[in-house]
């Protein structure tokens, strides 16, 4: 009787643990940003503001990266970083060191992260600051 007891508590537990909602870490954000690439500039159209903001490349200036997603659109160069945010409607930079190489980017909603082999570097869309962590 007791192992009966045992066993329908577990099973009670699990059923109701499968009832309780999940923690949702990542947030679900509407593409806002579109993303554009020119042999000479780059832009980026931001739906909220209904507006096309362009960069200028510069001279021997090559795109290596881009992504864009919710909010945030970026774009990696031999020279530079550059984070769009839909939200501020403007491009902010980060220069990169001499030979300094991209790992990886990721862009996701309001954030957006470019790791390179010396640096990571964090944007933020609803500031349209980039962070630096060494």
């Amino acid at each position: 009787m007791k192992l009966k007891k045992s066993m329908f508590t577990i099973v009670f537990f699990l059923l109701a643990a499968s009832f309780i909602p999940t923690v949702i870490f990542a947030e679900d954000v509407v593409s806002e940003v579109l993303l554009v690439i020119q042999p000479d500039e780059i832009l980026a159209f931001s739906s909220l503001k209904n507006n096309w903001v362009s960069e200028s490349l510069g001279h021997n200036e090559k795109v290596l990266k881009k992504g864009a997603n919710g909010n945030v659109a970026v774009v990696v160069t031999n020279k530079r970083l550059l984070g769009f945010s839909a939200l501020t409607n403007e491009w902010r930079k980060e220069n990169l060191g001499f030979n300094e190489l991209i790992d990886e980017i990721q862009v996701d909603g309001n954030a957006a992260s470019v790791v390179t082999v010396r640096r990571i570097f964090g944007f933020n869309a609803h500031t349209g600051d980039w962070l630096e962590a060494k």
